[in-house]
């Protein structure tokens, strides 16, 4: 994403990885700035089609974590 030229990019949020305990879900998130483009990819990886109701509070967190960290927001800066 090319940010307009009237604009810098201030602060954006950091890289992270995220996994449940067992790796049977794992987030990952790569944030490039440079100049003023920048760059985000979220990667979600499932590596089971099925889960037991006893599991669901733990995945319910995790996704909870997740969308917390999607929901960062980058700052930019109006340029003078």
């Amino acid at each position: 994403m090319l940010v307009p030229d009237i604009f810098s990019i201030k602060e954006v949020p950091k890289s992270t990885f995220s996994r449940m305990g067992d790796s049977s879900v794992m987030f990952k998130r790569v944030i490039y700035a440079a100049g003023n483009q920048l760059l985000i990819r979220n990667t979600f990886t499932v590596n089971r089609a099925l889960f037991v109701k006893e599991e669901y509070k733990g995945l319910q967190s995790f996704f909870e974590k997740v969308y917390a960290l999607i929901n960062e927001q980058v700052v930019l800066k109006r340029k003078e």
